[in-house]
């Protein structure tokens, strides 16, 4: 009970601390796995926009959700989150190298994995 207490306690904190545009900025991530396209549209160009705001600081963050994106089987996951991967490739600052390098160390399969994550990684490499 301790525990759990802890946890509510600290979570509630720490989601407190995020600011107003912080949470549409992470709610346009589950966005993009709509099988609405114009609301996944409407996320990836929030998200490009705001990463082109804030790059240094949400550049890996959101190279990171876009990549575990590709793999998902989740509604359409995987058109939203290429999408959005298309146009984050665009900005000025991101490059190729450090995309590869994020992609190799984000989909490395490990004994920790579900069999449907370990499954879907392939599907982020390609």
């Amino acid at each position: 009970e301790h525990l759990l207490s802890y946890s509510t306690v600290h979570f509630s904190n720490k989601m407190s601390s995020i600011g107003t545009k912080d949470k549409v900025f992470l709610q346009c991530f589950w966005d993009l796995a709509s099988n609405d396209a114009a609301k996944r549209v409407s996320a990836s160009v929030h998200i490009v926009e705001f990463v082109a705001k804030n790059l240094d600081a949400e550049r890996d963050y959101t190279l990171k959700r876009l990549v575990k994106g590709l793999g998902s089987s989740r509604d359409s996951a995987r058109q939203g989150f290429a999408t959005c991967l298309c146009e984050f490739l665009q900005l000025p600052g991101v490059e190729v190298a450090h995309i590869l390098d994020v992609l190799d160390s984000t989909t490395q399969v490990t004994g920790s994995l579900k069999g449907a994550e370990e499954r879907d990684f392939p599907f982020s490499k390609l």
